[in-house]
């Protein structure tokens, strides 16, 4: 018996994670960060969702999504790790080795405007929370440096306006001095 089909209706905002088997390193080299995000590009063009925040970490990624159709973001997902999935297998030389992803995508859904911000901080502070960037902003996989940068070829306009305060709230530690021992 198959999975049940997750019901999300258009106009649904998600937090959506997906991790590598084992938590295997899948992010190599920039190369690969690269990959993805124009994997990010060409799914926003389908018209099935759209693309609030993102941060793709060496072995996993968060997104921050809205259906712009009834199971948009189902079909969205299925395409980009689908095609991660084969196109990485493809490069690597790896066809045939098995699974790139532990499981089926997980999801949360966004409940209201608090939550959407709470959420949008949680995944573009994540790379700095993990130490791989002193600043949320200098982890150029992640849409706080598109952000920053004022990169919008994948991210979509937000429904509400970030905070003035919004960098510093991603990096709530911006004023302690950097420990160099």
């Amino acid at each position: 018996m198959g999975r049940p089909k997750r019901i999300l209706p258009s106009g649904t905002i998600v937090h959506a994670v997906n991790r590598a088997v084992e938590r295997r390193i899948i992010f190599r080299r920039p190369g690969d960060y690269k990959a993805f995000i124009k994997l990010l590009e060409e799914g926003r063009a389908k018209g099935l969702v759209e693309v609030y925040a993102y941060c793709v970490m060496p072995n996993h990624w968060h997104l921050v999504l809205r259906a712009l159709t009834d199971d948009g973001i189902s079909k969205f997902m299925k395409w980009l790790t689908g095609t991660h999935a084969i196109r990485y297998r493809r490069y690597y030389k790896t066809v045939g080795l098995g699974h790139i992803y532990q499981a089926r995508f997980r999801a949360s859904i966004v409940e209201d405007d608090h939550h959407f911000l709470t959420v949008l901080r949680y995944v573009e502070a994540n790379a700095s929370k993990a130490g791989l960037a002193r600043w949320a902003e200098d982890w150029q996989w992640s849409s706080a440096f598109a952000r920053a940068d004022g990169d919008r070829r994948v991210l979509a306009e937000l429904p509400l306006a970030l905070p003035a305060n919004w960098y510093k709230l991603l990096n709530p530690n911006a004023d302690e001095p950097v420990d160099q021992s």
